[in-house]
């Protein structure tokens, strides 16, 4: 299951979607619903947070050690302080249980040419943020150790960078590893935004 999302979440920002909703209606003979969307959300939102962190460490350890021009300085100053705010943001939507997607939902609901589809779906999208908001709450030793593996993975990631590198006659130290990674995960989210962009 997971080997199929992740290799059909390969071709760009579509097959992301494609390949979660394909997890998904996996799940859908053993769980409900709301509880495989929550699995699924949960599993990329850990990652997408874990990465936005090892990237925001990735980008402020080139302002810190390589020389920069003032101009690529403003712009990775200005990343580095959206990811904090994503990280923030998100952080304390959990903590305070705002029920941003069912709010958000419900807003769209009430227009015209979406009101049947969402009203179908609105007790799937609230059970499945109900899960996503009470998970850390619950069972927070299974919450914490999620985002540890997470974090985890993305340690692998600097270590292989290292290890390539090593191969390749170049001796990197651990913060140039986590620099070339942390600009890997940005070139990536970018070209992934990118319709076009097949295979980032």
């Amino acid at each position: 299951m997971r080997l199929i999302s992740e290799a059909v979440g390969q071709v760009g920002i579509a097959g992301k979607f494609v390949g979660e909703g394909m997890r998904v209606s996996m799940l859908k003979s053993t769980v409900p619903a709301a509880s495989g969307v929550s699995s699924a959300a949960l599993d990329s939102g850990l990652y997408m947070l874990s990465s936005a962190i090892v990237t925001t460490l990735g980008i402020a350890s080139v302002l810190l050690i390589a020389p920069v021009s003032q101009k690529l300085q403003f712009y990775a100053l200005l990343f580095v302080c959206a990811l904090v705010g994503f990280v923030g943001f998100a952080a304390l939507a959990m903590g305070k249980q705002w029920q941003v997607f069912s709010n958000s939902t419900r807003a769209i609901g009430r227009l015209w040419p979406f009101n049947k589809w969402i009203s179908a779906k609105q007790a799937v999208i609230e059970s499945t943020e109900n899960n996503l908001l009470n998970f850390h709450h619950e069972a927070p030793g299974a919450f914490w150790g999620s985002f540890a593996l997470n974090f985890l993975c993305h340690a692998l990631a600097v270590a292989e960078v290292v290890i390539i590198l090593r191969f390749m006659g170049f001796k990197v130290p651990l913060f140039g590893a986590l620099m070339l990674e942390g600009l890997t995960k940005l070139i990536n989210s970018v070209g992934a935004l990118n319709p076009g962009n097949v295979g980032t």
